[in-house]
């Protein structure tokens, strides 16, 4: 089974169909939210995501991002007494942007993506798969809202604490941070978490259709790790990565990331894509 896993389009179309175009056949598509803001195209880019999102909508997830509900609230501020969690949790001197790009996507359509749920579960080739915007908090408004594992997963919360808030799945897929991150938990191991893949490198390994393809991947068997390990995953930001390794100008804004995982039989291959556009 071969899954394309997504975050943080955020109405970049451009960007969103440099990655439909390149991904090749895929059997499905996660999407971990934040389809809207930052990008002047939300309503071209919505309708673009829905439609590659139905053809594949057997094996797929929508999950919500925070910037989804926070455009929700600019547009329909009395919708749902919750809805300003999630706008106060963008900067300050970004609110009045986000009302700006608000103004441009129709209420249906921001009503729709907000409704999605905040988290997902999915069974993928045998392994359990949890799906959350931000951080698996018992809190719904702190699934869309709580920052990842940028870095490093010590915030505070253990691994069998993380365990449990994903109910024992085999795979951890957060977005929201917009940095691309691969870490392993080994059930038992006193070193708790490891970097699945420890260097994501600065190398770029070819060229397809005039983009440039960035590739680092790993393959791991669940079936060779004891009961409880699990990986966390972040796929990067479609729209707007944050990486060093993918940052050509101070906005990134002509880089897009994406990851492509092959599940099958307690096994896992995780391939992680940054794609530079064509200039032009």
């Amino acid at each position: 089974m071969r899954i394309c896993v997504i975050s943080d389009i955020h109405s970049e179309i451009i960007k969103l169909d440099a990655v439909m175009k390149n991904v090749g056949n895929v059997d499905g598509i996660i999407f971990l939210g934040d389809l809207f803001d930052r990008g002047v195209d939300s309503h071209v880019t919505y309708k673009l995501f829905k439609k590659w999102f139905e053809e594949k909508n057997h094996n797929s997830q929508w999950i919500c991002g925070n910037h989804d509900r926070a455009i929700l609230y600019s547009l329909l501020p009395d919708a749902h007494p919750d809805l300003i969690n999630y706008f106060t949790t963008i900067a300050d001197d970004y609110r009045d942007t986000c009302k700006l790009r608000a103004m441009g996507i129709p209420v249906g359509h921001a009503e729709m993506v907000a409704n999605r749920p905040v988290y997902g579960e999915a069974t993928l080739g045998g392994l359990r798969v949890y799906m959350t915007h931000g951080f698996p908090h018992n809190d719904d408004i702190k699934k869309a809202t709580q920052y990842d594992y940028q870095c490093h997963p010590n915030n505070g919360t253990s691994p069998t604490e993380v365990a449990g808030l994903i109910n024992n799945a085999h795979i951890l897929l957060v977005g929201h941070s917009h940095c691309q991150t691969a870490w392993l938990y080994t059930a038992g191991e006193q070193a708790g978490w490891t970097q699945w893949i420890p260097d994501f490198g600065t190398a770029l390994d070819g060229t397809i259709g005039g983009i440039v393809v960035g590739e680092f991947g790993a393959t791991l068997d669940f079936s060779d790790l004891p009961e409880g390990s699990f990986l966390i995953l972040n796929p990067g930001s479609v729209g707007s990565p944050r990486d060093p390794r993918a940052s050509m100008n101070e906005a990134n804004r002509a880089f897009t990331q994406y990851l492509v995982l092959e599940i099958d039989d307690m096994r896992i291959s995780a391939k992680y894509k940054t794609m530079q556009l064509k200039e032009g």
